[in-house]
């Protein structure tokens, strides 16, 4: 190893190892990060699976455990992760494997309406949107992927729907606006709009990336989908079955009403028709 560093390198220690018992707490905690770090860096891959468990006790009452299996601990058995980091984990099990109901509890109370979002809310659950799809397979496409978006885009696509008066922030929290209320309406129940599309794209795009399925045939697919979908939604606007009045407290007294929002939503729609 170097004893000096030049430029481009990442912040690593060097041969000149320093006399630990002489260094402040604060300073020995940091040198303890940049050694483990650059230590980490030459270990393997840290290796999870995904997994669904399903148990049934006494062959009546179905209770579903969502998390991660490791199989591998890799780099992180010399960088730890903090609690905050850590995801649920559960235990290796075989299918069919039996075990015994140590405590059960019952409890009762009142359901409670979901708190608002934080932006900082709002992007972890698009990281974390696989654990709420129902197919194992796509399910497993989507956390690999890390959700809906990626670390570079998740705050981009938050602030795009500010942008385009989709959502607005109050005292740091999301609140959805009359417009996006409407988009709700047209497409909400649509596959578009579900994160299992995600998951068979990303899953249809490595295909491709694999030479395993043709680029072609998939815009082609893309391209009839959202036609179908500018369509319905024309359909729908002509017939009225948007709301007339459905506005947020904001929107109180302003002249854009629901149908400047449901003719933006069409023409965002058609420019994405190709």
């Amino acid at each position: 190893m170097k004893k000096k560093v030049t430029d481009h390198y990442a912040i690593i220690p060097t041969e000149q190892v320093p006399n630990l018992s002489r260094l402040s707490g604060d300073e020995l905690k940091l040198y303890d990060l940049l050694a483990r770090t650059l230590i980490a860096a030459h270990y393997g891959p840290y290796i999870a699976e995904y997994t669904t468990i399903k148990t049934v006790v006494e062959g009546r009452a179905e209770f579903i455990s969502k998390g991660k299996v490791q199989l591998d601990e890799g780099w992180k058995k010399v960088l730890p992760q903090n609690d905050s980091d850590k995801e649920s984990e559960l235990p290796a099990v075989q299918q069919g494997e039996t075990g015994t109901v140590l405590k059960s509890e019952v409890k009762e109370s009142k359901t409670q309406p979901p708190k608002r979002l934080t932006e900082g809310q709002l992007i972890t659950l698009m990281k974390t949107a696989g654990k709420h799809i129902e197919d194992k397979e796509l399910e497993k496409v989507l956390m690999k992927a890390e959700g809906l978006g990626t670390e570079a885009t998740r705050a981009g696509i938050i602030t795009m729907l500010k942008d385009r008066a989709y959502i607005e922030v109050r005292k740091n929290l999301v609140y959805a606006t009359a417009k996006a209320k409407i988009l709700v309406t047209a497409v909400g129940g649509q596959v578009l709009a579900s994160p299992e599309m995600t998951a068979k794209w990303e899953q249809r795009l490595h295909q491709i990336g694999q030479g395993e399925a043709s680029p072609k045939q998939f815009i082609e697919q893309t391209s009839k989908m959202i036609k179908h979908l500018v369509s319905e939604t024309s359909e729908a606007l002509q017939a009225g079955l948007f709301p007339k009045k459905l506005r947020t407290p904001s929107c109180q007294g302003k002249r854009a009403g629901v149908q400047d929002g449901v003719q933006t939503l069409v023409n965002v729609k058609s420019a994405m028709a190709w």
